[in-house]
């Protein structure tokens, strides 16, 4: 069990369900998908935005879940 409170197997579960979602949605709408990797920080983000550009780290949504979900 991890430390979240769920199953390791339900974590897993869970991402294969979002992975499929996001591959789905990207089949469906090619280089307009809402899951395609950010490309620049949103504005509005100051602590990105003063950063030295070696410490910014460009996140795609899957690793953004993957840290959500401690599996990372």
């Amino acid at each position: 069990m991890s430390s979240g409170g769920i199953t390791d197997e339900a974590a897993i579960e869970g991402h294969d369900l979002i992975h499929n979602a996001e591959v789905e949605e990207q089949k469906l709408h090619g280089s307009h998908a809402l899951t395609n990797e950010d490309l620049e920080p949103p504005a509005g983000k100051a602590d990105l935005e003063q950063a030295p550009p070696s410490d910014q780290k460009k996140e795609s949504t899957m690793d953004k879940v993957k840290e959500a979900l401690n599996m990372k």
